[in-house]
Order: structure tokens, then sequence, then C-alpha cells
């Protein structure tokens, strides 16, 4: 039981340190229009997203040459 408190004090003291690390305010994000839909997009991704699932959210069309100008603007 001992060990186990121990344990806790250190996590505890661990996870303190690295909140002090964090921005007091939120990053400013881009105001383009397209901003939020996109973070709407990585936010309910439930794994790896591809350039066209982008694409698709945006309703942009969906020949090669959008999906590669989307691909090169992630990067």
């Amino acid at each position: 039981m001992q060990s186990h408190l121990e344990h806790l004090a250190i996590t505890r003291k661990t996870v303190t340190a690295l909140a002090d690390r964090l921005p007091a305010a939120l990053p400013h994000l881009p105001e383009h229009p397209n901003c939020l839909r996109i973070l709407g997009v990585f936010n309910d991704a439930t794994g790896p997203l591809r350039a066209r699932d982008v694409c698709e959210a945006l309703d942009h069309e969906l020949p090669s040459k959008n999906v590669e100008g989307t691909r090169a603007k992630q990067q």
C-alpha cells in the first residue's frame, strides 16, 4: 500500500509540472471559414485521415489535382 501511495505522489508531481507548461490562452486560429470545418474533421476522426477525407468534408470536387493540392497544404 505504501508503494502505491508513493507512485501516486510521483504521478501527481509529474502531472502538476506538465500542467505548468501549458499556454495560458488558446493559440490564435486563422480566421478562414474552413478552419473550424477542418478542425472538426480531425476531431471527429476515429483513425488516420487521407487528403481525400478533408476534401470531402470541405465539399471540394475530388479530381486528383484537388486532392494533391490539399495534401500539399497539410504538410
